[in-house]
């Protein structure tokens, strides 16, 4: 799928590079891991914040880890990205070993391909706007480390 996307997005740049906005082409160099890409903070009350509550890493019986996101006071609307911000809602963003994987829509994703070795797994809350949302400047975001075998 992200091999698909990139030659959809070459393509596109090819037949004419003005066509998308500084925001467009930044999400693509994040998708490529390049570095620089970063999403503005949605400072929130901390009383009415979104919440994880917990993050499990789960090696799956066929193949991958299987991740479950538990939050509080958020709900994931993929609905409403790339929409305004909306109190409580939005989606997730999951990343390896800090480059970008992708979106998480709601509470499970099941990450595949990972090489052997550790890495490190976030993931943040983002409003729809895909600024993360934060409290007192600090981000909300969980990160576990796992060793794949």
């Amino acid at each position: 799928m992200k091999a698909i996307f990139s030659m959809a997005l070459a393509l596109l740049l090819a037949m004419s590079p003005s066509a998308l906005s500084q925001d467009a082409m930044a999400h693509a160099a994040a998708a490529r891991g390049e570095p620089g890409h970063a999403h503005a903070l949605m400072n929130v009350e901390a009383a009415t914040a979104p919440r994880i509550t917990d993050l499990l890493l789960v090696e799956d019986a066929m193949s991958g880890i299987n991740l479950y996101l538990f939050t509080e006071n958020f709900v994931f609307a993929p609905e409403q990205v790339n929409q305004s911000h909306s109190s409580g809602r939005g989606h997730a963003h999951i990343y390896v070993d800090g480059v970008k994987l992708g979106r998480l829509y709601g509470h499970a994703y099941h990450l595949a391909g990972l090489a052997q070795g550790q890495h490190r797994i976030e993931v943040t809350l983002n409003a729809n706007d895909h600024s993360e949302y934060a409290v007192n400047g600090e981000k909300i975001a969980v990160s576990r480390t796992i060793i794949v075998r």
